[in-house]
């Protein structure tokens, strides 16, 4: 027989990561008495709940609204820089009430950046739990289009599209495909790409409406 974890090590897996806001074993049963005193006693929790969505809402999401995940550094992060000591989502692991009130809400306001298929399928099911990722609307995908080389090319990518980021993230409902190539990469059709790539993430789909975003390589999937 295998040797247990030790008490403790599978949740300070969980707490350890600025995504995850629970582990799996935590209890967020709320008691009666302690939501009374809460209510009276605590400056947040005392206020009304259109006030405190508010501030919810304003302390989890960062300045661009964006969760990035890069396996190449090993690293996650809220925005374009690398996590500081402190980071928001701590907010709602102050107490209990807090956390179901808003643990779901990080994921729901926020784009999530992958930077290519492999990290997102990875992270999206190895890094969160299915609450939360039923919970993301939003994400981005970048990196198909640096390189003809690359192993992410539009024929290795034919067995996934839309449809099956919709079966993983059930309330999805916008995608961004970023599509920037290096100016040296003049070999690259990059629009014969594109539009190829714009049929294989719609697939089948008849629902999903595309528009491209100025000029910066970015595709929007609605």
């Amino acid at each position: 027989m295998e040797d247990a974890d030790p008490p403790g090590e599978r949740e300070a897996m969980y707490v350890s990561s600025p995504i995850l806001l629970h582990s799996l074993n935590r209890d967020n049963i709320l008691t009666n008495n302690s939501t009374a005193r809460n209510a009276t006693s605590s400056p947040l929790l005392r206020l009304p709940a259109e006030l405190r969505n508010k501030i919810y809402a304003y302390v989890l999401t960062g300045p661009n609204e964006v969760y990035s995940f890069d396996y190449a550094s090993n690293r996650h992060w809220l925005g374009n820089v690398p996590p500081k000591t402190t980071h928001p989502v701590a907010l709602i692991r102050c107490c209990r009430q807090v956390d179901a009130e808003a643990k779901l809400l990080p994921f729901e306001l926020n784009l999530f950046r992958f930077s290519d298929l492999v990290i997102f399928s990875a992270t999206t099911v190895g890094l969160f739990l299915p609450v939360q990722r039923a919970a993301i609307t939003r994400i981005s995908i970048t990196g198909y289009l640096k390189h003809p080389g690359t192993v992410f090319t539009v024929a290795r990518m034919k067995t996934w599209d839309f449809a099956c980021a919709r079966a993983l993230l059930p309330r999805l409902v916008s995608v961004q495909l970023v599509h920037t190539s290096r100016a040296s990469d003049k070999y690259l059709d990059r629009e014969s790409n594109k539009m190829q790539l714009v049929k294989w993430l719609k697939g089948d789909s008849e629902e999903v409406q595309v528009t491209e975003k100025g000029s910066d390589g970015v595709l929007t999937l609605l």
